[in-house]
């Protein structure tokens, strides 16, 4: 910026788009039903390779879904050099996130019955209490083991993500300042998280799980996601891709690899059959790093590479109804458990896949039509009421080549 020049206020944050991470996002959906579908089934893979990356299919799935939240939501913030309105930020994440989920447990509420069986009618807490406390989004952290009222489990993680959304405001302007000593912190944090409650010789589940597995665990996500927006802004403002196209397929590529050799090794080296979250801890530990190091290569690499995460296909529009489709998944599960009947064991293994994503992208297509999208779209217009008349990046921003940044709401 040319000196005697103002900095524009910031944007609001949560209004750019990344379509690898549109990819990631749908990729990473895909892995948490199909992981989901194999413990309906009771399916356990007699390759062990195969088994291996089933076990760990559904965790690292869930750090991929929280890596691309943390690059999602804090790349405006570096495009933009600050936060923004904070009412506004909040105002985008409310009609992102809550009138889908609300509407889903209602709707679990209501069909409790065909969902359940007489031992999880007893023990679910659907009293007033559990359900303030889902309404809170407090579900893992003040109840782990009644959350989703024990057929919707998977909406444990929306605890997860609400901390990250109180927290990035508070520390988004200290971030951006210093984005790898951040990094570094977070990684740390998590890592001495994970090593206070994990029980080393755990052969099955065990009471530490519900302290282990809550926010803190996943810094590392958030934060290798937030650091891998700033080096994607920098490295596409700086013009250096483009002139090592090469590079970025090398390195690319070679972050893919590294991938499949951490899913390969994190599975193989659980303690126990589907023991989440507690692979070895250099996999837990390299495995937000590496996924930064792709995901920041995979966007700035040529369009060819780019092609299997960003073609407007299956995968785009899958990508775009993931939220509402994971809402459904587990209860959905429930509903061929305990009203159609269907088998729990592994010679029905294809019938709980096709039932499963049929039906799941079927009620997540309805409830992204008809109240997903409508909601957030009111909340871009609230939202832009508080960032009226500010541009979108300071001026002399220069856009990310290839047109690889574009305006869309958030994660």
């Amino acid at each position: 910026m040319r000196s005697g020049t103002t900095k524009a206020p910031p944007a609001v944050a949560g209004a750019l788009f990344v379509p690898t991470l549109h990819g990631i996002r749908g990729i990473a959906l895909l892995l948490v039903i199909a992981f989901h579908v194999g413990g309906a089934a009771q399916w356990m893979a007699n390759d062990a390779i195969i088994r291996a990356f089933y076990e760990y299919a559904g965790p690292m799935a869930l750090d991929l879904l929280f890596f691309t939240t943390g690059f999602v939501l804090f790349l405006p913030v570096v495009r933009s050099g600050g936060f923004g309105s904070v009412r506004a930020f909040a105002i985008r994440r409310f009609a992102r996130v809550v009138p889908p989920y609300y509407v889903c447990m209602l709707l679990v509420l209501a069909l409790f019955p065909l969902l359940s069986n007489p031992a999880i009618q007893s023990a679910a807490d659907r009293g007033l209490d559990g359900i303030l406390i889902h309404a809170a989004f407090l579900q893992r952290i003040v109840s782990p083991a009644t959350q989703g009222f024990l057929v919707n489990s998977p909406v444990w993680s929306i605890s997860v993500d609400l901390v990250f959304y109180l927290v990035l405001p508070l520390v988004a302007s200290s971030y951006l300042r210093h984005p790898l000593a951040g990094l570094a912190i977070a990684v740390v944090a998590s890592a001495a998280w994970r090593f206070a409650f994990l029980e080393p010789d755990a052969q099955g589940l065990y009471d530490g799980l519900d302290y282990m597995i809550q926010a803190p665990l996943f810094m590392a996500d958030f934060a290798s996601g937030m650091t891998g927006a700033w080096a994607f802004v920098r490295l596409s403002d700086s013009g250096w891709p483009r002139a090592h196209a090469r590079t970025m397929v090398i390195v690319t590529l070679g972050a893919a690899a590294a991938l499949v050799g951490l899913a390969y090794v994190g599975g193989a080296n659980i303690p126990y059959h589907l023991g989440i979250f507690q692979e070895p801890a250099a996999v837990r530990t390299a495995l937000p790093l590496v996924l930064s190091v792709f995901v920041v290569a995979v966007s700035l690499a040529p369009g060819w590479l780019q092609w299997p995460l960003t073609n407007r296909g299956p995968l785009f529009w899958f990508s775009e109804i993931s939220y509402s489709v994971y809402l459904y998944h587990f209860p959905v599960i429930f509903f061929g458990f305990y009203t159609i009947g269907i088998p729990k064991v592994e010679s029905f293994l294809w019938q709980w896949a096709v039932y499963v994503f049929v039906v799941s992208i079927a009620i997540g297509a309805v409830s992204y039509y008809v109240i997903e999208l409508p909601s957030r779209r009111i909340g871009r217009r609230l939202a832009r009421r508080y960032a009226r008349g500010r541009p979108r990046d300071p001026p002399g921003k220069a856009p990310a080549p290839g047109g690889l940044l574009g305006s869309r709401d958030g994660a």
